[in-house]
């Protein structure tokens, strides 16, 4: 390095501060969220809407069909919540759960609401 050279930055200051609060937690989740959260389209709530439903019905099927079920016991146990797909956002989950297409139901798990449609 010569002596009359100074550090060469590749981004500005105040970006890189930004980033670090960022990377340190400074910044809540919310207010991370609330930033760059830019909100869902209809087609974008019904296409999500379509595949948690079809991904509930698959996880109903699936845990019907599993062997070791009592046939007594089988009306008690329904599956009612899952984790929605991962093809979409949090914030699209989050969005039809405030519409009141989705109830939650404890974390990350949602469940679908019925008689709601888009």
């Amino acid at each position: 390095m010569s002596a009359g050279a100074g550090p060469i930055f590749s981004r500005p200051v105040a970006m890189i501060e930004w980033g670090a609060a960022f990377r340190n937690g400074f910044l809540s989740d919310q207010t991370r969220t609330e930033r760059f959260m830019m909100p869902a389209t209809d087609e974008e709530l019904r296409k999500a809407l379509k595949a948690f439903k079809k991904r509930m019905k698959m996880t109903q099927l699936d845990d019907d069909s599993k062997l070791g079920h009592s046939p007594l016991s089988k009306a008690s146990e329904k599956i009612v919540s899952i984790q929605p797909p991962a093809g979409f956002g949090k914030e699209i989950w989050e969005e039809l759960a405030d519409a009141g297409y989705l109830k939650r139901d404890g974390i990350g798990f949602f469940e679908l609401v019925p008689g709601k449609q888009i």
